[in-house]
């Protein structure tokens, strides 16, 4: 059994922080810093603030927008190149059952498939409840739902040193990206 939940969480995980960081960074809503020797209950305080106020509801309706978009440009993206820029950079490609690419409709059909089943929409606890099903499923039958019913296989190239170097560095760009908002 070929099944590599960890790689695959990644690489979704990588899609999701590349779409949250473009919709920050257009956003309108900066969230508070922390004070030197402010405790962590007051910067909760200030934050529970910020997320009171109208831009923050407007940051909320964006990301969730912006998923939805996402989520029909993934399915482009898998028909068109079998992979993601997340899954590219865990070297993770899905296919048919032949080896043939999904075609449109079945694609942006998985794409959102996984928006619900597999990540709850991305909220808490639908996101845990999804994933935790998602690992278990994965390991017990090599495979997940998704896959199954809609006839798809995952591949995966090596992850070596030189690859989880590479997605740790892009993790890091993102993060820094992001942080461009607070200069």
């Amino acid at each position: 059994m070929n099944a590599r939940p960890f790689v695959r969480f990644w690489a979704r995980m990588f899609d999701y922080t590349l779409v949250s960081v473009f919709v920050f960074l257009i956003s309108d809503v900066s969230m508070p810093e922390p004070i030197p020797g402010e405790s962590f209950s007051d910067l909760l305080a200030r934050y529970m603030e910020v997320m009171q106020q109208p831009e923050a509801l407007v940051l909320a309706r964006t990301q969730f927008f912006a998923m939805i978009g996402w989520h029909f440009l993934e399915g482009i993206l898998l028909h068109v190149f079998g992979t993601t820029p997340g899954k590219a950079l865990f070297g993770v490609r899905v296919r048919q059952l032949d080896g043939s690419r999904f075609p449109p409709l079945r694609s942006i059909g998985r794409s959102f498939y996984i928006y619900l089943l597999g990540v709850g929409f991305y909220q808490v606890p639908f996101i845990l409840i999804g994933m935790v099903f998602s690992f278990f499923r994965l390991m017990a039958t090599g495979e997940c739902l998704w896959d199954q019913h809609l006839g798809g296989k995952v591949e995966y190239q090596k992850l070596g040193g030189v690859r989880i170097l590479l997605a740790i560095v892009a993790f890091f760009v993102l993060i820094m990206l992001q942080s461009l908002k607070f200069s």
